[in-house]
């Protein structure tokens, strides 16, 4: 068997990986801020860019897709037939440049 040896990752690919844990991680608690969504007016979206969205309160949180792909873009949500349900008190993640309240209460947390 022969030995096989890897090359040293320099300091600056260690910096980079780091770097990318810390904004995956603030990302992921929070650490960007947030807005308290509660506004299900027809036509209203919120501009972010969002990475998680949480439903807040005592009921679930219907986000309105269709008001949402027109700030999204036309290919952003083409697979979704009806508006997407967050049960209260779950988390979803993703990027999203908008979010558009059917009804219920989100806490929409700011992407870094």
């Amino acid at each position: 068997m022969s030995d096989t040896k890897t090359s040293p990752a320099s300091k600056g690919d260690l910096k980079r990986v780091e770097r990318a844990i810390d904004q995956m991680n603030s990302n992921m608690m929070g650490c960007c801020g947030g807005d308290y969504i509660d506004d299900t007016a027809a036509g209203t979206s919120h501009v972010g860019p969002y990475s998680a969205i949480q439903a807040i309160g005592t009921a679930d949180a219907v986000l309105d897709v269709s008001d949402m792909t027109a700030c999204q873009g036309d290919d952003a949500y083409t697979d979704f037939d009806a508006d997407l349900t967050i049960p209260k008190g779950s988390v979803i993640y993703g990027h999203f440049n908008c979010i558009s309240l059917d009804s219920g209460v989100v806490i929409a947390y700011k992407a870094c």
